[in-house]
């Protein structure tokens, strides 16, 4: 049930401040904060690593101010759009599986949840959570779209699987290049391809743009692109 797939942010503290969102099937709101602390890991026995508790960190470090205050840029308060206030909220965490390894519950569950706040005509903004997390996130754009992903980066993330698992942290992009949803990506700041260097040939074949931090800094003036290959729509 839609009510099972999420559990309040630790210690209820909310993100900002905003109201706390604990049933997603009565969710009433424009932005909606949700944690997704893991998704699929590679190593079972021990899932857990620091960035699981990014969701809690990021809540904990803000405060009101941080989008009720003048901004500059946009002459207006962040969350006040024609004079009007915008409607956030944050729905918490996902509950994911009994056990953090269970990639497969973890990654139905986050999914699900940002189906449920799709369904809610709410904007999710997702906090993570391991490498992994987007995958699930894409998943949930299912019948929706078409979208094109910018990913600033230094890895490819095109691993196809490591350790027989095709969802971890090295394999977002190449999954996300097989969602029929997702006909674009861009790909910014990569650097170091190691092992993905094998992969580098399919992500050009699929046409998905690369800009590296070396022609990011290559000259002050301007960015220099690279790697960049034409891209039409359903390329994949």
């Amino acid at each position: 049930m839609v009510k099972d797939l999420t559990k309040p942010p630790t210690d209820n503290r909310s993100f900002c401040g905003v109201p706390v969102a604990n049933d997603l099937a009565a969710l009433q709101a424009e932005i909606a904060i949700l944690g997704i602390p893991y998704g699929t890991t590679y190593d079972v026995e021990s899932p857990v690593n620091e960035c699981a508790g990014s969701p809690s960190a990021i809540r904990a470090r803000s405060g009101a101010s941080m989008l009720y205050h003048h901004d500059f840029d946009i002459d207006a308060a962040v969350l006040n759009c024609d004079d009007r206030d915008i409607a956030i909220a944050d729905c918490g965490d996902v509950a994911g599986g009994p056990h953090p390894g269970d990639g497969e519950t973890n990654r139905a569950m986050a999914t699900g949840a940002v189906k449920a706040i799709l369904d809610a005509g709410a904007v999710p903004i997702v906090f993570g959570g391991d490498d992994s997390v987007p995958i699930p996130f894409f998943a949930a754009f299912e019948g929706r779209g078409p979208f094109t992903v910018v990913q600033v980066d230094a890895h490819l993330d095109w691993r196809d699987e490591i350790h027989g698992s095709r969802y971890g942290y090295s394999s977002p992009m190449r999954r996300a290049s097989e969602m029929d949803w997702i006909n674009g990506m861009v790909q910014i700041g990569l650097r170091g391809t190691g092992s993905a260097r094998p992969r580098k040939s399919r992500m050009r074949a699929t046409g998905a743009p690369g800009w590296s931090q070396r022609a990011r800094f290559a000259r002050r003036e301007s960015l220099q692109r690279c790697d960049i290959c034409p891209m039409a729509a359903n390329s994949w």
